[in-house]
């Protein structure tokens, strides 16, 4: 059993049977924009939810309330009476792990030893709520919350990027590990872009060198392949045509020798478009002999809320971002997609995660035997399909605005749990107690 570490799941391998290849369709969304509220969603706004906005009469955008401050709102209190509080919010933020400590220290006078749990739990909650509104300026967002980003953040990053990828060092022998965004971090047109610290381009130097990564990826898969090494590729796998020939380049490189084709094409006048991911390279030789490999496809789906606050939070630690429409758009792809992946290889399995701390759930699994979908679960993927890719915000995620609000939805039973008015009025006295006591120092 291997475990990969940022999608919290596991894999399991026959690797009796010739090489392996992995497929790892990592749903991990980054961060873009939209925001207003629509209509047809009126009936279900807690305005008081939203994070406070200023336009000007043009509609430029002025402010956006800050994190501390949206925090501190939600409690019941002003930020002016509370700047320790507000230290602590963005604090958390930035890099909640190391904040744990000054949590506890912030109620240490406190006989209440449950508070700091609290407080962490309302953080999450603020996190979960403020990251649901104004899309379309989350790059604003996200420079505003970079710009107090401390030397330790980088070191932190750092670590989290190789977590994640130590789970691959375990799946095969000395396995060829393709990801795209690897490639991102190495180029040199990108780190000396993001080294400038110019946080509002974050979305055009990701996109800048896209085109380069991706190239650098494929051909590393197919020189890999040709190889015969074990192989783990780690990408969104939402664009059926290039998953199925690569599958398919994958079943038949143990004879024959392959290349990368053209790729995505569009004729002149924009009639016909051609994709051609791979062909195979005549050389006159007799077909290869090796054993085919054996191919693997792990899936991990959430709902597509919370995909994007969990990517704003990635993108503030990655300084990668991606247009929220399009990984909308891509994760709904990939949800209607991956019935028909299941069937072209060996061993599929799909993880459910939108339990907040809890396990991923396996809702669909096939082996040589059986395709078997979770009928209980499922709704985790049919729900993708049903997602806006233009929403501006969670109350136009989904046509039906009843669906943020059923039964086990975060929104309806974190974010708007019924106990969380009593935890902020426990909260709420104690804060206003110490932030007393620390003005009198």
């Amino acid at each position: 059993t291997y475990k990969l570490i940022n999608l919290a799941l596991s894999v399991v391998s026959d690797a009796s049977v010739g090489k392996m290849i992995y497929f790892i369709a990592s749903h991990v969304v980054t961060a873009s924009f939209a925001g207003i509220v629509s209509e047809q969603s009126r009936e279900v706004v807690d305005h008081n939810i939203i994070p406070h906005l200023r336009t000007s009469g043009s509609g430029r955008l002025i402010k956006i309330e800050k994190f501390s401050h949206y925090v501190a709102r939600q409690m019941g209190l002003e930020e002016s009476e509370v700047p320790a509080l507000c230290r602590l919010a963005d604090e958390y933020l930035i890099k909640w792990k190391e904040c744990e400590e000054s949590v506890v220290e912030y109620f240490s006078d406190q006989k209440d030893p449950t508070l700091s749990g609290k407080l962490i739990d309302e953080f999450e909650r603020c996190i979960l709520s403020y990251f649901a509104f104004h899309w379309n300026h989350a790059s604003y967002v996200i420079s505003q919350i970079l710009s107090a980003e401390s030397p330790e953040k980088k070191e932190l990053k750092k670590f989290l990027l190789a977590a994640t990828r130590s789970f691959w060092s375990g799946t095969a022998s000395n396995p060829v590990v393709v990801e795209a965004d690897a490639f991102k971090e190495r180029d040199v047109i990108f780190k000396a872009l993001s080294s400038r610290g110019h946080h509002d381009d974050m979305l055009q130097t990701a996109e800048l060198v896209h085109q380069s990564s991706t190239d650098a990826a494929s051909s590393l898969l197919v020189t890999a392949l040709n190889e015969g090494r074990d192989v783990i590729m780690d990408g969104t796998l939402s664009w059926k045509p290039f998953v199925q020939q690569t599958i398919a380049m994958a079943r038949n490189v143990h004879k024959y020798k392959y290349r990368m084709g053209v790729g995505y094409k569009v004729s002149e006048d924009g009639t016909v478009v051609t994709e051609n991911y791979w062909e195979q390279v005549n050389e006159g030789h007799q077909p290869q002999t090796r054993k085919p490999y054996r191919i693997e496809l792990v899936g991990v789906v959430c709902d597509g809320y919370l995909a994007v606050v969990r990517g704003i939070r990635r993108a503030i630690m990655t300084r990668r971002a991606v247009r929220v429409n399009s990984q909308l758009q891509s994760h709904q792809r990939f949800a209607n997609a991956f019935p028909k992946y299941c069937k072209l290889v060996d061993d599929g399995r799909l993880y459910c995660t939108n339990a907040i701390g809890g396990p991923p759930k396996l809702i669909w699994w096939k082996d040589v035997d059986h395709i078997v979908p979770d009928l209980k679960e499922i709704d985790c993927l049919k729900m993708m399909d049903r997602v806006n890719v233009e929403a501006d915000s969670i109350y136009e995620l989904y046509k039906e605005p009843s669906l943020i609000m059923k039964p086990g939805s975060v929104w309806k039973d974190i974010v708007l749990s019924p106990s969380r008015s009593n935890d902020q009025k426990k909260l709420r006295k104690s804060i206003q107690k110490i932030e007393k006591s620390i003005r009198k120092q």
